[in-house]
């Protein structure tokens, strides 16, 4: 993540791969994050009363369905007008499902969404709400305004299907910072979802059948102690990354600045209080402390995060290791400079 959030360019790239390395290049770019406002004078509004401050606005989180491309934009500071939206051809966020689904303040909305699911079988998006504000607000405390949630909507009707509420003793009201999500099939059917807490350094899980929750906590999960002169001013968190394997028999998660990566089997994470740490595969090591990470077979579309560079997966040569499908995760890269852009990426599925 970066230090600062000023001066954020939004980058659409293209890629293509020759000789197992990946090329992208820019399709378009916007100096910010401009919304499709209902009339120019509920925009000036909006900023005269600091509820759009330009600068505050990120995208950080990305899911494609159908060729649209939505993307969260997390409320980290004030002036954040809408949290989950659209991204149209022209540049301009349009706020999904509606403007009034990312009310400010009221717990039937969207408060905080950094990341969403998106099920092909059935165009249901799983999102993941932390109700907290104003998390990374210089000289404020976060607003604990609404409980933490996961919300199941349908695309196409854009129709609330259900809203489950975490409870307190699962997922903290005051402290969690839900970051990413990962959906699991039984018979064919969305069953579990396994969301990463990268502030208190939790799994949890979301089992739809049972409508209930529950987490899991170890060791490898916890935030990594930075490297002095390699990962200045980098910051350090527990984990964060989080993917599903092709075949949806292990869950991989990383740390934000580890290069360790870790696997668990589904089959463990699907039954509450099983032992976690005794299940636990260490992958290998990637080339440099990654956020987010996706298996090769996902989506084609990525979030490039602004502090670092894609660099490749670096995997052990144990036979178990050798098991698991390679990833693309995103990297922190140390020998260059933070750049003031986030790029999303198409890259060709074959590579």
């Amino acid at each position: 993540m970066p230090s600062s959030l000023e001066k954020q360019t939004l980058t659409t790239v293209s890629s293509q791969s020759r000789d197992n390395i990946s090329y992208a290049w820019a399709i378009y770019e916007l100096p910010n994050v401009q919304y499709d406002w209902p009339n120019t004078s509920e925009k000036a509004r909006a900023i005269r009363n600091g509820e759009y401050i330009v600068e505050n606005n990120i995208i950080t989180g990305i899911k494609v369905h159908m060729d649209t491309i939505y993307v969260t934009v997390p409320r980290w500071r004030p002036g954040v007008p809408s949290t989950l939206n659209v991204l149209g051809e022209d540049g301009v966020l349009r706020p999904f499902p509606s403007w009034a689904m990312n009310t400010l303040g009221d717990c039937g909305s969207l408060q905080y969404v950094q990341s969403m699911e998106v099920d092909p079988n059935t165009g249901r998006m799983w999102i993941i709400d932390t109700g907290r504000v104003d998390t990374r607000a210089a000289g404020l405390s976060p607003r604990n305004l609404c409980p933490p949630k996961l919300v199941i909507l349908d695309i196409t009707t854009k129709k609330i299907e259900r809203v489950y509420e975490f409870p307190d003793n699962v997922v903290s009201h005051t402290s969690n910072f839900m970051n990413d999500i990962v959906l699991d099939y039984v018979d064919g059917e969305a069953r579990f979802a396994y969301i990463s807490d990268t502030s208190d350094a939790k799994i949890y899980v979301y089992d739809f059948e049972r409508n209930a929750s529950y987490y899991y906590q170890d060791i490898t999960m916890n935030a990594q102690r930075l490297i002095p002169g390699v990962q200045d001013g980098l910051l350090s968190a527990p984990v964060d990354g989080i993917a599903m394997s092709a075949d949806f028999a292990y869950v991989y998660y990383c740390t934000l600045t580890s290069i360790e990566l870790y696997a668990i089997p589904t089959h463990t994470l699907r039954r509450p209080g099983a032992n976690f740490s005794a299940d636990i595969i260490h992958v290998g090591q990637k080339a440099g402390g990654s956020d987010g990470m996706t298996p090769r077979h996902g989506s084609p579309y990525r979030i490039v995060s602004p502090v670092g560079g894609r660099r490749g997966f670096r995997q052990s040569s144990s036979k178990e290791q050798k098991q698991h499908s390679p990833l693309w995760d995103f990297n922190w890269d140390n020998a260059l400079p933070a750049p003031q852009r986030v790029a999303i990426i198409r890259k060709d599925q074959n590579t």
